[in-house]
């Protein structure tokens, strides 16, 4: 259909990164005034309903991107940690994550 509608992340915020992989969209990290988040608001759109998760470090100014089945949330800083070198990947097969680590830490 050709209509709009709108929803409310689980917690204000910007510098936020987003992505999507399959049926989801991932809207992860951010920060607003009052601090850094790791939630990560996750959008089924064959179900139109949502979940939430966590990244494994509250963070801004992330990188997100998808490859094949995986959503991946990248870099990014925070308050005295100006970069991060913590990449966590979200499985959309089975809503599981793993970590993995950067060469170098990056603030996107």
């Amino acid at each position: 259909s050709n209509t709009w509608s709108f929803a409310t992340l689980s917690v204000p915020r910007f510098r936020l990164s987003a992505t999507s992989v399959g049926d989801f969209a991932l809207f992860g990290g951010g920060t607003n005034s009052n601090g850094f988040y790791s939630e990560v608001d996750i959008w089924n759109s064959q179900t139109n309903s949502w979940t939430t998760s966590s990244l494994s470090v509250s963070r801004r100014y992330l990188a997100a991107t998808t490859l094949g089945n995986f959503a991946l949330f990248g870099g990014g800083g925070r308050g005295s940690v100006p970069a991060y070198d913590v990449v966590d990947i979200w499985n959309s097969q089975n809503g599981s994550w793993t970590r993995a680590t950067l060469a170098t830490p990056s603030n996107n």
